[in-house]
């Protein structure tokens, strides 16, 4: 593991904050949490997701650039696949929402 030390976190907001652990708080000395950054993919990418709602039913209606767009009793769901790239926590759990899976 490696550390990027930073001194001068007087003024940075705590959304910021939160991609840093603390070295020394007397100091003010942080260090970058890769293990954070590590933890932020969902291990699920587009096409993973996209394979999952069409064997639940969904159907492809159109695909604009990486997005597809998929259709289900009326409801329009919106997939971006962006080759083997995770989506992020916050997409995957609204989608999967909208399906009706959580």
């Amino acid at each position: 593991m490696f550390q990027i030390c930073f001194g001068f976190f007087g003024g940075i907001s705590e959304s910021f904050r939160r991609w840093f652990v603390p070295i020394n708080k007397a100091l003010d000395i942080y260090t970058l949490n890769v293990c954070n950054t590590a933890e932020k993919g969902s291990e699920m990418n587009g096409k993973d997701l996209m394979k999952k709602l069409l064997a639940e039913g969904w159907k492809l209606e159109g695909i604009h650039g990486s997005h597809h767009f998929l259709t289900k009793d009326g409801k329009r769901i919106n997939i971006p696949l962006h080759g083997t790239k995770d989506l992020a926590k916050g997409t995957l759990n609204q989608i999967l929402k909208e399906a009706g899976l959580k």
